[in-house]
């Protein structure tokens, strides 16, 4: 029995061992110029902060509730649910009131108003 088991471990260790590695060709990568590289950080950054603005402007979304607070760039309201949102106002944000029933601007707005 002890040597049955003794060569069925054997096999079992000498076929992991045949089948351990896998092997990939590798090709060499030309390296960039110092010029070049600058010019790709560059192409880059461009991107990267073309990408954030794209971001910013993407969260569209409507809110109902009555204004606790307004400043120039800032909104604060508590919605429907009882909960405080703040919303960031930038030149493309639009109001509405059912007071107004029209659009209205920032410099409409006052502490109370619903929106």
């Amino acid at each position: 029995m002890k040597k049955l088991f003794i060569v069925i471990f054997l096999f079992i260790s000498i076929i992991s061992w045949s089948t351990h590695g896998a092997y990939a060709a590798v090709t060499p990568s030309a390296t960039p110029t110092p010029g070049g590289l600058e010019q790709q950080i560059s192409d880059l950054k461009d991107k990267i902060a073309s990408r954030v603005a794209q971001l910013k402007l993407v969260d569209k979304r409507g809110l109902i509730g009555v204004v606790i607070d307004v400043t120039q760039t800032q909104i604060t309201l508590t919605d429907i649910h009882g909960n405080t949102r703040f919303v960031d106002v930038d030149e493309l944000t639009k109001f509405t009131s059912p007071s107004a029933k029209s659009s209205c601007g920032i410099s409409d707005i006052s502490k109370g108003t619903t929106l």
